[in-house]
């Protein structure tokens, strides 16, 4: 008696990478249905056996298949009353979709720029290289890390927006995908302090200039002098605020300006020189005629401003005729006090404030 003829069939429905495959392969024939086992191997390697269920039909999981198409080859033995047949088939594996980010922090010319281009996929880790472009320009390649990230830098790039296109080609198991994204760079600025010394009594004046390469920039002014609270201004068309330190004390004063506008902030410090305020002294004796050694006499004297200086000196002023001297303490810019000569002749008595 002959085997009865029969034929196989193979259904193989597409799966993503990172999925099992499902492949039925279906023993048919006219005169009934077969059993027995029948067997599959994929990309010719070695083939696993299976046992026909009742509708002639087994069922083959592949175990995570690498991205692309698969040759799947199915053969049944002539087993009973069927004879053998086999069939060919295709597994297709669709790459993993793949996630690309590009990020990059702003940075102040002329320093470098760093991008930072990061792959991602529910499937795994994608390996291989993403490329980068800048403004358009040729494509930049470098290898993902063991995170899927590629960092690229730049060398000092100019001063605005500079727009970024990442892309990461359709790689082994993870398909192609691109991205875009924006590196800013912003111009540096320069305060620059002027403070001209004044003397006491006068007011100050402080002028900030704010310079940059790009342009001049907009925005506040703030001063604070010896740490104490800041005041600000508005630049002027010219990037420029002139401040007005009302009479500060002699002396050397702390400066401390910052900039903040539509460009960089930036900061500085300067000083502010006060001079003391020079004065004029007046000596008067007290004395109507000669007077002896180890006599005492009176002598008074008075202190004044001298202008552009203000103001009533206080303080003391040492009187003193050559070997001998006194303290005046001065009370509304006037004092006296007792000198004794120790020595005879003329004596020419100088202040000292």
């Amino acid at each position: 008696m002959n085997q009865a003829s029969d034929s196989a069939s193979i259904n193989a429905p597409a799966v993503t990478y990172n999925a099992n495959g499902a492949v039925t392969v279906t023993v048919s024939s006219s005169a009934g249905t077969p059993a027995g086992s029948v067997s599959l191997s994929v990309d010719g390697g070695s083939p696993s056996t299976q046992t026909l269920d009742g509708t002639g039909a087994a069922t083959f999981t592949i175990t995570n298949p690498n991205a692309g198409s698969h040759t799947l080859s199915a053969s049944y033995a002539a087993q009973g009353n069927f004879s053998a047949t086999g069939a060919t088939g295709t597994l297709q594996v669709i790459p993993a979709s793949t996630g690309i980010t590009v990020s990059a922090s702003t940075v102040t010319y002329p320093a470098n720029g760093t991008v930072t281009v990061q792959t991602t996929s529910a499937a795994g880790i994608p390996t291989g290289s993403v490329s980068l472009t800048v403004d358009g320009g040729a494509p930049m390649t470098m290898p993902v890390d063991a995170t899927g990230k590629a960092q690229f830098t730049l060398s000092s790039p100019g001063i605005g927006n500079h727009t970024l296109s990442a892309s990461y080609g359709l790689q082994g198991n993870f398909a192609a995908t691109i991205a875009t994204g924006t590196l800013l760079v912003i111009a540096p600025t320069t305060i620059s302090i002027g403070a001209p010394a004044v003397t006491y009594n006068v007011n100050g004046l402080v002028t900030l200039m704010v310079t940059s390469p790009s342009g001049t920039p907009t925005g506040t002014v703030s001063l604070s002098v010896d740490g104490g609270s800041a005041t600000s201004q508005a630049l002027n068309s010219s990037g420029q605020a002139t401040f007005t330190i009302a009479s500060p004390s002699a002396g050397p004063h702390s400066l401390s300006a910052s900039y903040t506008g539509n460009f960089n902030p930036s900061t500085a410090t300067g000083t502010l020189s006060v001079s003391l305020s020079p004065t004029i002294t007046s000596i008067k004796s007290g004395l109507a005629a000669a007077t002896v050694t180890g006599q005492g006499y009176n002598v008074g004297v008075s202190v004044a401003a001298v202008a552009p200086g203000a103001g009533t000196p206080t303080g003391t002023v040492t009187l003193s005729d050559g070997s001998a001297s006194c303290i005046a303490i001065l009370s509304g810019g006037s004092g006296s006090c007792t000198l004794t000569s120790t020595t005879v002749g003329m004596k020419t008595v100088t202040g000292t404030y």
